[in-house]
């Protein structure tokens, strides 16, 4: 895997600043219902372009824009388990989400 990042310079004489960006691992992505369709893709577009697990689990206000989206993602031939659509009510399984210890970010 190819790490990405820049190099940008500091105010300071001597001193280099260096930013890489890296996978965290698996991602869980909890969305809101007033913006179905740019909030996800604003979120997953990234953690997917760094190497992570999305798990996304959008508002149960609205999930057929959800499952658009994750068909569109699935056509795009991701290999299978690196994004995972979870519907279900924010008490139950958002908190379950973000509670779990196998999630990293």
């Amino acid at each position: 895997m190819r790490f990405c990042g820049e190099h940008i310079p500091s105010v300071r004489p001597g001193v280099e600043i260096d930013i890489l960006r890296h996978p965290l691992g698996v991602v869980a992505l909890i969305t809101p219902w007033n913006f179905p369709l740019p909030s996800p893709a604003w979120k997953i577009a990234p953690a997917l372009a760094y190497g992570n697990t999305v798990l996304f689990k959008p508002a149960d206000l609205a999930p057929a824009s959800a499952w658009a989206l994750a068909e569109i993602i699935s056509r795009a031939g991701l290999p299978s388990g690196t994004f995972n659509l979870i519907m279900g009510r924010g008490r139950q399984v958002g908190e379950a989400l973000i509670k779990h210890p196998g999630v990293d970010g």
